[in-house]
């Protein structure tokens, strides 16, 4: 008998929809929309893609954050 299809919903977190690619040993996933129709399918590469954005932004943030620092202490 065939194990359940791995899929994840529109809402899904990232990290989310990793674990369950890593649990299934999966790259891809179908997305489904609330009423369980495929509304997609997410990759892993998309996954890390959209992680290495929101990583980059945080990283912009740390950087300015740093720079006021170093100017609001001298």
């Amino acid at each position: 008998m065939a194990a359940p299809l791995a899929t994840v919903r529109d809402g899904d977190d990232i990290l989310d929809a990793l674990a369950r690619m890593r649990e299934n040993g999966v790259r891809r996933l179908p997305v489904l929309d609330e009423a369980g129709h495929l509304s997609g399918i997410i990759a892993v590469d998309n996954l890390l893609e959209a992680l290495a954005e929101q990583l980059d932004a945080v990283v912009g943030v740390v950087k300015a954050e740093q720079t006021r620092e170093t100017v609001t202490r001298k």
